[in-house]
């Protein structure tokens, strides 16, 4: 976003990290952010930063897919890693009761506006939101660029449970099958939204899809760049890993021919997506390293052609070998 006149808006803005890098890198920031100990603490983070209230506004408010009331209710909110444990009980003690807050909707954040980043992350109904922006898209009343959201079965196991089933399944006979079976538990909605809203983004609006790894994948790496996490979560078919430096997975772009119905496959507990109309990550290719890397995690066999056609071809598939061509000399 960094030199560019762009708009980035936060739907459940937290503590505005990253509405803060937004506005250092140059951006106009919007939050909505519904908690008031949360607001106080985006207001202190402004006025540190001398950023002006037009260059980063603060909204105490609560989105809702559609405005069906006036106000809400709360009395609890995430606390990211304890941050603002205490500010939230001093809170509650001084109103038992909770807060009500301001009740806007999706279609009042985004309507004739051109955003460049939207983040959606309100650990309720984010996929409803998502709905809601897909719809305001397809009417021509906004224009979003990119947008990043927390999606997945809020009621599921997530992807670390395939790497580790026994930490996962308690209280349940430790046999291979049942922990299996536990760990394909599929997702059955995507957080207020049918599993199409997503489809329709790639297929409809010419989005590209990517699940953001860093809470279903992490890499371990040692000097030389090899991952020494063997308990990584594998990433499952439908989504196609991208690599950067030596073979560092970062985002997994979902493959458009994957079919709508196993989409609940790739939606477990607290993944996050990245939607954008930027092309942002072409495959790397500038050092046989980095090939051999995505030649093993698509578990293609590797040899010194298959590498020379994905260069010249974009693909590791033979493209009409000599007949006198010796692979096994390459192995």
């Amino acid at each position: 976003m960094h030199g560019r006149d762009c708009t980035y808006i936060d739907v459940g803005c937290s503590l505005g990290y990253f509405a803060a890098q937004a506005v250092a890198l140059g951006a106009r920031a919007i939050c909505y952010e519904p908690t008031p100990v949360y607001v106080d603490a985006i207001q202190h983070s402004r006025k540190l930063n001398r950023a002006s209230d037009e260059s980063w506004m603060v909204h105490q408010a609560a989105v809702f897919p559609q405005k069906r009331k006036s106000s809400h209710r709360m009395s609890d909110a995430y606390k990211p890693c304890g941050v603002g444990r205490n500010a939230l009980r001093a809170a509650r003690g001084q109103s038992p009761r909770g807060w009500n807050v301001p009740v806007i909707s999706m279609d009042e954040v985004l309507r004739g506006r051109n955003v460049t980043v939207l983040k959606v992350d309100t650990d309720g109904d984010d996929g409803a939101l998502l709905a809601s922006v897909e719809a305001i898209l397809a009417a021509r009343e906004t224009s979003v660029e990119t947008i990043v959201v927390e999606l997945g079965d809020l009621h599921g196991l997530d992807a670390w449970c395939l790497a580790n089933p026994s930490n996962y399944i308690r209280g349940r006979p430790k046999s291979e099958d049942v922990t299996k079976a536990a760990c394909a538990h599929l997702s059955t909605y995507m957080r207020g939204a049918p599993f199409d809203v997503l489809w329709r983004f790639v297929h409809v609006h010419g989005y590209d899809a990517y699940r953001l790894n860093t809470h279903t994948a992490r890499e371990i790496f040692d000097w030389r760049g090899i991952n020494l996490n063997k308990r990584m979560a594998p990433a499952p078919y439908g989504l196609q890993p991208f690599f950067g430096v030596r073979g560092m997975r970062k985002l997994e772009r979902l493959d458009p021919q994957f079919p709508l119905t196993k989409y609940p496959e790739l939606l477990r507990w607290g993944q996050s997506f990245l939607l954008t109309r930027v092309s942002i990550l072409p495959i790397a290719s500038h050092h046989e390293l980095d090939v051999f890397s995505m030649q093993r995690a698509m578990g293609t066999h590797r040899t010194w052609h298959h590498f020379q056609g994905f260069l010249n071809n974009g693909t590791f598939a033979d493209r009409g070998l000599p007949a006198d061509f010796n692979s096994s000399v390459y192995e």
